[in-house]
């Protein structure tokens, strides 16, 4: 991503904790009621069926969908004993611990396309391999394994390159982390000008010569985009999600989301649970909490 620069490289560090392939033994469980872990995470889930809470939002998740959950985050999470669950995952610090905060805020869920899920599990396998290895080198070889899935997963959840002119990275990158920090308030040309300290006929030629679009198209992509995520791994209504991401109902939203993806909001959502075998069920706030391969 272009709009990485050269000192995030620079002080970029990546620590892995643990990690490796967990699978749920038959008619058991993986559970955690709620907790906050001082390390950030990954699951990449090969097989079966889970639900994961991340703060208040409960996510329906199948195969090919990899979480991140950042360091300090209160989640939990339940597997099926009737659907047995593979995964891989991984307990990792990234120094500074603020260092993502130049991207935009990122998803903590992506579906991995599937042709790119190959690669994914071979880079999950290689880091598990070499973690567990006793040698030197190969912890060495679990370290850049880390930073390789961390590069990929950065990959998947910006797929479009934000092409940053090398004058001013960071006022952008505030900017693009304030748009989607907000997409449930107003977000203007003048408000958005002014938080950049420009007049806001400059302001939109600006953000146009960096980003490639006007700022209402990005922000109305940007909406429409968290929008489509909630739709795949949430079971809130459409007029909820609408509110949520910053459109007046769901009238206007479902319009917009038909305009760009060429299909309702209800019908995507169906369709995309049938296409990725959903079996929706309710978690049990009662079931105790156990740590395995969590």
């Amino acid at each position: 991503m272009q709009a990485l620069d050269n000192s995030f490289l620079a002080n970029l560090n990546f620590v892995c904790r643990q990690g490796g392939l967990f699978s749920a033994p038959p008619n058991s469980a993986w559970r955690l009621s709620g907790s906050v872990f001082e390390q950030n995470k990954f699951y990449y889930l090969l097989g079966g069926s889970c639900h994961i809470r991340l703060r208040d939002k409960n996510y329906l998740v199948q195969p090919g969908d990899w979480f991140f959950i950042p360091a300090g985050v209160d989640h939990g999470y339940s597997s099926h004993a009737q659907l047995p669950m593979r995964k891989y995952w991984m307990h990792f610090d990234l120094y500074p611990s603020d260092i993502l905060s130049k991207l935009p805020q990122l998803p903590m869920v992506v579906s991995v396309p599937e042709d790119m899920r190959e690669e994914v599990e071979r880079r999950f396998a290689a880091f598990s391999g070499a973690f567990h290895a006793d040698e030197l080198t190969r912890r060495m070889e679990a370290k850049a394994e880390g930073i390789r899935l961390l590069a990929l997963f950065l990959r998947l959840a910006f797929p479009y390159d934000i092409p940053v002119l090398q004058d001013s990275p960071r006022e952008l990158m505030t900017l693009l982390a304030y748009i989607h920090q907000n997409l449930s308030q107003p977000l203007t040309n003048v408000d958005m000008a002014e938080l950049m300290h420009l007049h806001p006929v400059y302001f939109c030629r600006w953000f146009r010569d960096r980003v490639g679009q006007a700022p209402q198209q990005y922000v109305r992509l940007c909406r429409l985009e968290a929008g489509k995520r909630l739709l795949e791994k949430t079971d809130d209504p459409v007029s909820t999600i609408a509110q949520e991401v910053g459109f007046y109902d769901a009238a206007h939203f479902s319009h917009a989301f038909c305009r760009c993806y060429g299909v309702t909001p209800t019908r995507y959502r169906a369709a995309a649970r049938v296409d990725h075998g959903y079996h929706p069920e309710r978690m049990d706030p009662s079931e105790t909490a156990r740590l395995q391969g969590g």
